[in-house]
């Protein structure tokens, strides 16, 4: 079985000149945790992810976990401020480099990109021959194939 035969394939997408305040709405309206961000051709530039963005307003030192404790730091508001800064920020400006693969690799290949990958990966973008977005994978859609029988 290949990549293109359990990815979704209406991915919502921004493209640049979206602001990081713009995705956030489309994140939500769209009710994903991520959000490819593509060219006027479809071509992958990169991704914007809910966690990022939550990498970006917390402070370095909670967001490395070098603070395993944070009910004595500041609350919201700090948050509510880092996001102010960055909310008119272009999405290219803030976005994170995504996991890109072919549509012809297999499940097995994609299953261990989730579960070996070195960081963590929350969908792996598909792309055909000219980097041209056509789906998105996440694990759910492993396990949904796996629940199928395949």
């Amino acid at each position: 079985m290949k990549a293109s035969d359990i990815m979704t394939r209406d991915v919502t997408t921004v493209r640049p000149g979206t602001s990081l305040r713009e995705a956030c709405e489309i994140l939500c309206r769209a009710g994903v945790r991520q959000v490819p961000v593509v060219d006027d051709s479809g071509k992958i530039l990169g991704v914007l992810t809910a966690r990022h963005i939550l990498s970006l307003i917390l402070p370095r030192y909670i967001s490395e976990g070098q603070l395993k404790d944070v009910a004595f730091a500041p609350d919201l508001p700090l948050m509510y401020q880092r996001f102010e800064n960055l909310a008119k920020k272009d999405v290219v400006e803030v976005m994170e480099e995504s996991v890109v693969i072919r549509d012809t690799i297999s499940v097995l290949e994609v299953a261990t990109i989730f579960a070996h990958e070195r960081r963590h990966v929350e969908a792996i973008l598909v792309a055909d021959g000219d980097g041209r977005l056509v789906g998105i994978i996440a694990p759910h859609d492993v396990v949904r194939m796996l629940k199928r029988g395949g």
